[in-house]
Formats: structure tokens, C-alpha cells, sequence
């Protein structure tokens, strides 16, 4: 089972920057750092503090708490990164995907194209020096270092994904599938605590499973509820896991269940709050 974790866990984290990379479009610095206020870090700070209120409420009222476990609370709300945890577990990636969005654009604008490629490497390279020394950093700021290379790529692929033929892709996935197998710590990669994996091996490895998985959708864009799903991914990803520990455990064991339940559920909230104008400013960002 922790081998098969190792699958899912390298993949989810890397192919998030490069799907944003491949949706990312350069802007004016302001524009870009006010619009994107608005659709990130606004629904960030709102869903942070709603579902931290309702954690310190269940500690307040568990009669065994101590002050430090309070304080500890507020602590995780404003460090974030990896003192997120539990139903704020995955809002570490909403801070380093802002703070990667800013640097890139900010990048575009002001570095001769040809030098980006450079730059892109430098960055990549200093991503697997810092955990040496540093374990975590306020907002996880430092993992921006191995997101930004993922967007990147991410925008290389935009212009070139039709025409990559699959065969290559899908050989590199299924060597990369059989190595992280025999060899899962060394290809784990966890973000979130600066584990990057293997140095360009991962990389290649999980920019060929996004090929392979590009194509694959490709094939299924006519479908209009995965459409629908798609425009609700930043709800789902917010509020999944709060509906996972504190509602679908409760009613399920099977993992696929509960699986399904997160989603259709995030998915409702979703259409929900687009029906009132002011908190979908604030959960959406609309």
C-alpha cells in the first residue's frame, strides 16, 4: 500500500504546478498580483479561517486542552506550509502556487526569454540544496524553488502537447512506475515537507505521466460533467478533505466511497456558493 501512496503522492503534487504553468498567462505585474488576490488568496485566508475556528472550537470544548494547544492553533493558521495539517492539510499548496504565479509572471516581464531557461535551472538546482539546511519555511516559500520549474515546463508543453507523440511518454512512465516500485523513498517526493525526490529522474518521471494523462483527457474533453468538476476544483480542494475527516469516514470504510463522497459533496458547495454574489467573492473569488 505505501508503495502504491508513493504513485499518487509523486505525481498529485508536481502535476498541479505544471497544469497551472500550461493554463498560466503573462500579465502586467499589478494586474496579474490584484487579480490574482482576488481568485486565490482571498478564498485562502476565507476557508483558513472558517476551518480553523471550527478546530480551535473542538479543542476548546475538549475539556482535557491545555492553553499551548490553543496558541499552537493560531500558530499553524499564520506559519502555514507544513504546519497545516489535518482539514487545512492541502492549503499549503494555494500559498506556494500564489507565490509562484507572482515570481514567474514577475520573471517574464523582466528576464530576457533566452535567460529564463537559465534561470529556470538555477532555481531547480537550489530547490534540492535548501532542505540541507532548512526543514520548513513560513507559507512553505522555499518549495516555490521546485514549483516554479513545474510551471514552467508547464508552459513549454502548452504550444508542443499535441504534437508529442504518446509512445515515448508512456515508456518513461512505466520505467518510472517500475523504479519508484524497487526503489519508493529514494522517488518519493512530498512537496509539501521539501522532499523532491530524485533530481531530474522524478522530474522527467512526472512530466511523463502529465503527457500520457493530457493526451488521455484529450480524448474524454467532450464530456461535459467532468467539464463542470474541472470549474470547481479549487472549491473541492478546499473543502474535500474537511468533508473526508469530519463527515465521510463517519459514513464509509470503503476508500473509494469516501472518495466519491468528498467530491460530489465539494461539488455541491460549489454550486451553492455561486448562488450568492457576495460569498462567492469570498469563498470563489468571483
Amino acid at each position: 500500500m505505501a508503495k502504491r501512496a508513493v504513485f499518487c503522492i509523486s505525481f498529485s503534487y508536481a502535476s498541479f504546478f505544471i497544469i497551472s504553468g500550461f493554463l498560466f498567462k503573462e500579465k502586467t505585474p499589478s494586474y496579474f498580483l490584484y487579480s490574482k488576490i482576488k481568485t486565490l488568496l482571498i478564498p485562502y485566508i476565507s476557508y483558513l479561517l472558517i476551518f480553523s475556528a471550527y478546530e480551535f472550537k473542538n479543542l476548546y470544548f475538549n475539556r482535557f486542552h491545555t492553553s499551548n494547544e490553543l496558541w499552537q492553533v493560531f500558530y499553524n493558521m499564520i506559519y502555514g506550509g507544513q504546519m497545516l495539517k489535518g482539514s487545512l492539510g492541502v492549503f499549503w499548496f494555494v500559498s506556494v502556487l500564489f507565490i509562484s504565479q507572482q515570481i514567474l509572471n514577475l520573471i517574464l516581464n523582466i528576464v530576457n526569454k533566452r535567460l529564463v531557461l537559465v534561470v529556470m535551472i538555477f532555481i531547480y538546482l537550489f530547490s534540492y540544496l535548501y532542505p540541507l539546511y532548512i526543514k520548513s519555511s513560513l507559507f512553505d516559500i522555499l518549495v516555490v524553488s521546485n514549483a516554479l520549474p513545474f510551471m514552467y515546463i508547464g508552459m513549454l508543453l502548452r504550444n508542443k502537447i499535441h504534437s508529442i507523440k504518446p509512445f515515448l511518454p508512456l515508456a518513461l512512465c512505466l520505467i518510472y512506475f517500475a523504479i519508484s516500485y524497487l526503489y519508493p523513498t529514494s522517488f518519493f517526493i512530498d512537496m509539501k515537507s521539501s522532499v523532491f525526490g530524485v533530481p531530474l529522474l522524478s522530474t522527467i518521471g512526472c512530466v511523463s505521466i502529465f503527457i500520457v494523462l493530457s493526451k488521455f483527457s484529450m480524448m474524454i474533453s467532450g464530456l461535459k460533467s467532468l467539464t463542470s468538476i474541472g470549474t470547481a476544483s479549487m472549491t473541492i480542494m478546499f473543502t474535500h478533505q474537511f468533508i473526508n475527516i469530519y463527515i465521510a469516514r463517519s459514513i464509509f470504510e470503503n476508500q473509494l466511497y469516501i472518495f466519491g463522497f468528498c467530491v460530489i459533496q465539494s461539488f455541491m458547495i460549489h454550486i451553492l456558493i455561486e448562488r450568492n454574489r457576495i460569498i462567492k467573492r469570498i469563498l470563489i473569488g468571483g
